[in-house]
């Protein structure tokens, strides 16, 4: 099943996804939308990687968790690459998500499809993220495509 909102992230970055994710249904709002993450939101007995390209080309907005060693490649194998090329493909909406004192790469360190994402304002959480930290993604998740239920 495909989400709205889907995390795209390194696995070295689970921790501050699995509390970002926690972090937002706390905070409310989501009553009615699907937060996709695959630690919560892969079906088992299901190909795990046709369940991944389909939930991230599908979603309505992708989150794209970036850590300070976040190098986006050419590789079939860079999950998170192909994550960012589908939803850019499709034309779904990316809010590219910098932790700990992480920066976007240059335009020229990046695959020609994922370029777009340099010209995207991000959005900056220090540390694990805080319930004020998931309020201020979950404003930017309202702003982009008005995931959020007002006064929730």
């Amino acid at each position: 099943m495909a989400g709205d909102v889907f995390f795209s992230y390194r696995n070295r970055d689970f921790q501050v996804v699995d509390r970002l994710y926690a972090g937002l249904r706390t905070v409310g709002g989501f009553a009615q939308w699907q937060l996709w993450h695959d630690r919560t939101s892969l079906v088992a007995g299901k190909e795990w990687f046709s369940q991944i390209e389909s939930a991230s080309s599908r979603a309505r907005v992708l989150i794209a968790v970036i850590g300070p060693d976040w190098r986006p490649t050419d590789s079939k194998d860079d999950w998170v690459s192909r994550e960012l090329k589908a939803a850019f493909a499709q034309q779904v909406p990316v809010l590219p998500l910098l932790v700990d004192q992480a920066m976007l790469p240059h335009p020229e360190d990046l695959p020609e499809e994922l370029v777009p994402l340099c010209g995207i304002q991000c959005l900056r959480i220090e540390d694990m993220p805080t319930d004020s930290n998931c309020y201020a993604l979950r404003a930017c998740l309202k702003s982009l495509c008005g995931l959020c239920r007002m006064g929730t």
